[in-house]
């Protein structure tokens, strides 16, 4: 019997999934079965997976109709013979040591689930190549935490809020048995936050989680993602929302909200809600217009979504005019808000992955300031602009510094 199952869904990958399958067969750990999901593509993946299962016994290949990423995940578990799961999407790819490095992890700290970092990997054009661009990682907590349960409940929405690692089924290491204990399944009726839904199911179950900040995942952005990322998805917000909502039935579970896990859970709905009014259709016409009220007056039909732009402590200042228009339940403001913050940001190209010099040494003076002022406002204005740094650069982020103080003046 494998020590680990790795389970990749296939849905017309047929460009991509040689990368991702030679990346998991070629793991510095052995121990390893590949369960290839083909969800009824109409490409040539189905023969691509074949052949490698003909080629590599350690392959196994299972076919469904086409029934989507959540019902190809739940039949990959069912057939998983592993101690141990892991899932990788079929357009990425995972470094050498992905397995080796999470199961040693997990097995080190007796966790129950190990968790890493992921480093973006951005095509250059339609038929250009591949540079990595950022990373997203537990670094703003360390770079290798370990948490006893309440802990980790206490501080899941810090992590969902701050480290951008906890939504996705990818980066990490399961224990099979307790999927299979507690009946664990992606939901099938969500197109949209489903291995959200999964994880903080599962994270409920942990005694012990590990989080390491190396990016041993790869995302691969491809050229067409950027038009299927921007299109609008149905019943986002109602799957957003509900995804917050489990978040915060999960950070009550251990006794009441902390201050701190409450901010944070303001500024992770805040995101949430962006998100959505940002996939919205641009409106050419009256019909389309109709619908994007009815996206926004459906985000407004929840307190929670409305409460949290009352008190979250950072949102973004291209969107700060969105504030006012959601707590005046202003539709039409919404949308023009929502609009001006994407001509401000249309011009501002994605930073280095390798920050400068006086980037990284303003990094660490506010990173001291932070850890030196334990609360209060320099702490939370330390805070804030390190995690800027960190992820936009110096250049983006002393302009958005700058076009808040001048939205306050002008103001005053």
């Amino acid at each position: 019997m494998p020590t680990v199952s790795v389970i990749v869904p296939v849905y017309n990958a047929e460009n991509y999934l040689g990368w991702c399958i030679n990346s998991i067969l070629k793991q510095s750990f052995r121990d390893l079965e590949l369960i290839l999901v083909n969800d009824g593509s109409t490409d040539g993946s189905l023969e691509i997976c074949r052949r490698y299962a003909a080629l590599d016994s350690r392959v196994r290949v299972l076919t469904l109709e086409n029934s989507g990423v959540s019902a190809a995940r739940n039949a990959g578990m069912q057939a998983a013979q592993g101690e141990f799961i892991q899932f990788v999407d079929s357009d990425d790819v995972v470094s050498p040591d992905f397995t080796g490095k999470l199961l040693e992890t997990l097995r080190f700290c007796d966790a129950d689930i190990a968790i890493c970092g992921i480093q973006v990997v951005e095509q250059q054009g339609e038929n250009g190549g591949y540079k990595a661009t950022h990373q997203f990682s537990c670094r703003p907590l360390g770079h290798f935490c370990v948490m006893v349960r309440p802990l980790f409940i206490q501080n899941m929405a810090r992590l969902f809020w701050e480290t951008c690692c906890m939504e996705g089924p990818c980066n990490r290491i399961y224990r099979t048995s307790i999927i299979r204990e507690n009946g664990l399944e992606f939901p099938l009726d969500m197109s949209y936050g489903e291995d959200c839904m999964f994880n903080i199911e599962y994270y409920s179950r942990c005694r012990r989680a590990a989080l390491i900040s190396q990016p041993l995942y790869y995302y691969l952005w491809h050229f067409q993602h950027a038009s299927l990322a921007r299109s609008h998805k149905p019943n986002l917000v109602e799957n957003q929302m509900r995804q917050v909502m489990a978040l915060r039935r999960l950070c009550e579970s251990e006794g009441e909200m902390t201050k701190p896990a409450a901010q944070a859970l303001a500024n992770y709905c805040v995101g949430q809600c962006i998100k959505s009014l940002n996939m919205l259709p641009h409106p050419q016409d009256v019909q389309e217009l109709d619908e994007c009220r009815r996206e926004v007056m459906r985000m407004l039909s929840y307190p929670e979504a409305v409460k949290s732009f009352d008190e979250a402590n950072y949102i973004p200042p291209e969107y700060a005019p969105l504030v006012g228009a959601v707590k005046g339940c202003d539709v039409d403001g919404i949308l023009n808000a929502v609009a001006t913050a994407e001509k401000r940001l249309h011009q501002i190209n994605t930073p280095p992955p390798r920050p400068g010099f006086a980037n990284r040494v303003l990094a660490k003076l506010f990173g001291g300031l932070e850890r030196l002022f334990r609360k209060g406002p320099v702490h939370k204005w330390a805070r804030i602009m390190r995690l800027n740094l960190e992820t936009m650069g110096l250049k983006i982020t002393f302009r958005r510094m700058l076009g808040k103080l001048t939205g306050r003046s002008a103001q005053g």
